[in-house]
């Protein structure tokens, strides 16, 4: 059985019994003291006598028990005081190790641990407690960003395999439904096959681990699909109507799902196509994310693999008109005379057209030379868009020194509708280190004016020497002119072959440089038997000959447009012309050729001789 409690009551006891020792001598020195007197009294008379004598005394016997119980008292407030900061240093003691616990934890990765604050002054548990949340949303930030850029990635190579619209959405639809936990998915395109009737369809549709004959078209605005299309923006709805979509298992009976996501497929402002996803969970932020991300991409991909197919049934069309060609010129060499007059004019046919063909490769040959060494401006910027370095070549295309460039970022002085272009090329190029990227936009030159630039950008900031982005820019102003005038110049050449009007290019040297099929209807001659011959020898009446040469020189006279009316004999009579000449100059502005224009107003002509002669008879 314990005879303390704890170790301060025993060493209060101790104190207390030392002091009341010492306490006990007061009294005795007091006897000692006594007995020397002059006068000695028995003892208990004695002790009598003294304190009638003095009333001190009287307090001298009870020091002992004051003594004792006043150093007891003190003694047990110091140890108790004692205790207590060595409680409070066993405290801080745990808490100082369980911080050190829960650091280690950190350290090796482990964010879930639970740890609580004791106490509000435990300030470095609290930034512990902070610094495992900061890292636990990094981490799980990381994550989800590893788990996106994987599934781009994947997405990538589905694209790459795939030169085929159908089997591209099966696949699609396939990998997203299993990727983001979907139930069922849906891959839509743009069908613009007709002008006057564009809408959206549906080609691939997936559910349920297998792929869906589902058959759905929309107009622009039309249901959450159209919707999505024309307005070029996510829908997500988690509040879906009745008659919208019902999901048929045979596990889970009829139900609708609790949510929707559609995507519309956009690349440089132009929608494509649509991606709808369907799920009895919702979606999370990272999952919407993610199908935005790919929204790009699919969309060039879905563009690249139009432009091949509508090459491809160009060149059918070509080849089966070919092929038709092939067969009415088979059926005219029936006769075996007119056999040999083709064969020898096939013969000549083909010359030119192995000179002209000749002639085309040369001028790719050359446009290609031209092309790989033009001049180019080549910037460095760091990851942020600021230039770190540009070529000297940028004070002859666009007027700036290297020194006003650097340091600074460029943006600005693309055109509006062009920065978004030049930012998801930058995007685009940071992303995937591994891809070449390109844009077209006008940019500002230092003059005022702006030119047309072709960019093309390479990811090198791993790259020890370079540690930036490499960006080549062309400029592309001339040929994108003269991607305008050829386009211009086929457009009229289309125009004058099917003419009723007569049209005829005459140099001023006294040559027909060109001639439209219509003279063949007039006077029965091929239009080979004009292309390059003089005047004075083409196969016409004399009286043209002369009036063309005789235009010739008015329209050099007077040095710009001439009209006159002429007689045109024909197989079928002489016909009444409006000709119109127009003089065209070469690059100097000195006059080259004039173009005519012969217009049949014989009609007119003689509707105008009878109105004469019904009011004017003679």
């Amino acid at each position: 059985m314990k005879i303390f409690k704890n170790q301060t009551d025993r060493q209060t006891v101790i104190i207390f019994i030392i002091a009341f020792v010492i306490g006990a001598l007061l009294p005795l020195v007091e006897l000692i003291f006594e007995s020397h007197g002059d006068k000695l009294e028995p003892f208990i008379e004695g002790i009598i006598a003294m304190h009638k004598r003095n009333d001190l005394y009287w307090l001298f016997d009870f020091s002992p028990l004051l003594t004792g119980v006043s150093a007891a008292f003190f003694a047990r407030l110091i140890l108790k005081k004692n205790d207590q900061v060595l409680e409070e240093l066993n405290v801080y003691k745990g808490t100082i190790e369980r911080n050190a616990e829960f650091a280690e934890k950190i350290g090796s990765g482990n964010f879930q641990t639970h740890f609580e604050v004791e106490n509000e002054n435990d300030f470095l548990g609290k930034a512990l407690l902070n610094m495992r949340d900061n890292l636990l949303n990094a981490s799980i930030k990381e994550e989800e960003r590893n788990w996106i850029m994987t599934g781009v990635a994947e997405v990538g190579q589905i694209l790459r395999n795939n030169t085929e619209l159908v089997p591209l959405g099966d696949e699609i639809t396939a990998y997203l439904t299993k990727k983001v936990s979907a139930i069922q998915a849906a891959f839509y395109t743009v069908n613009e096959d007709n002008e006057n009737d564009v809408y959206i369809e549906m080609l691939s549709s997936y559910a349920y681990n297998k792929k869906k004959y589902l058959q759905a078209k929309f107009k622009y605005g039309q249901g959450l699909v159209g919707q999505s299309v024309i307005e070029q923006d996510t829908v997500f709805r988690t509040e879906i109507p009745n008659e919208y979509v019902t999901i048929t298992s045979g596990l889970l009976g009829d139900r609708k799902p609790n949510a929707i996501l559609i995507v519309p497929l956009i690349t440089n402002e132009k929608v494509f196509g649509a991606v709808e996803l369907a799920s009895f969970e919702k979606f999370t932020p990272t999952h919407i994310k993610f199908v935005q991300e790919l929204s790009d991409i699919i969309a060039r991909t879905i563009f690249n693999i139009k432009v091949n197919e509508k090459t491809k049934r160009l060149l059918e069309d070509a080849q089966t008109m070919s092929n038709s060609l092939g067969e009415q010129q088979q059926q005219l060499l029936q006769n075996a005379e007119e056999m040999i007059a083709t064969q020898e004019e096939l013969t000549k046919s083909n010359a030119r057209l192995e000179e002209q063909i000749q002639e085309v490769n040369n001028a790719q040959k050359r446009t290609q030379v031209l092309l790989e060494n033009a001049s180019e401006v080549i910037s460095i910027y760091d990851a942020n868009g600021i230039i770190k370095y540009v070529s000297p070549s940028v004070n002859s295309i666009l007027g700036y020194n290297p020194e006003e460039l650097i340091g600074i970022s460029d943006i600005s002085l693309i055109h509006e509708k062009g920065q978004d272009s030049f930012k998801q090329l930058f995007a685009e190029l940071i992303s995937n280190p591994d891809m070449m990227q390109t844009a077209q936009f006008s940019y500002l030159k230092k003059d005022g004016e702006r030119t047309w630039l072709e960019v093309s950008g390479k990811n090198l900031i791993q790259d020890p020497v370079i540690q930036g982005v490499v960006v080549n820019s062309r400029d592309i102003s001339a040929r994108r002119q003269a991607e305008k005038e050829q386009r211009i110049r086929a457009k009229m050449q289309a125009l004058s072959e099917n003419s009723l009007d007569l049209i005829t290019r005459l140099e001023v040297t006294g040559h027909c440089s060109y001639i439209n099929p219509r003279i063949e209807t007039l006077t029965g001659t091929e239009t080979r038997e004009f292309l390059g011959q003089e005047i004075d020898i083409l196969p016409v009446n004399e009286e043209v000959k002369l009036f063309w040469k005789e235009l010739i020189l008015k329209v050099a006279e007077v040095n710009g447009k001439v009209n006159e009316e002429m007689v045109f004999p024909t197989l079928e009579g002489r016909l009444i012309m409006m000709v119109n000449a127009i003089p065209e100059y070469n690059d100097l502005g000195k006059l080259e050729s004039v173009l005519v224009v012969s217009h049949d107003i014989t009609e007119a002509k003689e509707r105008e001789k009878y109105i004469q002669d019904q009011l004017f008879p003679e």
